[in-house]
């Protein structure tokens, strides 16, 4: 009888912390960059005008880490928007206009991104209108 408690004993012990460990070892999270990339309406300013609206654009998105080598390529859906998986790291994210036109034209920006986040961007197109 002792020999079938120590047993037992024993078995609840490692079923216990069997599952203590498994609920302990979950995957890392995803982490990466989600964006909107945008262009101003076109509007000319003036001293007294408001901001120009901003319209959805596609785009082709590229990041390229530190030493400038292309990591991901995307393109932006028909509402500006994208999202890539990413590890932890620095990038530099690069847009281009699908007509390949210089304009409408974005500038190069860096994105930082931590481990387990989601980093969001708003790529933001010059028409080149004044």
């Amino acid at each position: 009888m002792r020999f079938r408690l120590r047993t037992l004993k024993s078995v609840l012990i490692t079923v216990c912390t069997a599952g203590i460990l498994a609920s302990c070892a979950t995957e890392p999270a995803n982490s990466g960059i989600k964006g909107h990339v945008t262009v101003d309406a076109g509007c000319p300013e003036t001293m007294d005008s408001t901001p120009c609206s901003q319209i959805p654009l596609p785009a082709h998105i590229v990041i390229r880490d530190i030493s400038g080598t292309t990591v991901r390529e995307a393109t932006s859906n028909g509402q500006g928007e994208f999202q890539l998986e990413l590890p932890a790291g620095t990038y530099e994210l690069h847009a281009a206009n699908l007509s390949g036109a210089p304009l409408p034209a974005a500038s190069p920006q860096q994105v930082v991104i931590e481990a387990g986040s989601i980093t969001e961007v708003n790529v933001a197109f010059d028409s080149g209108v004044r």
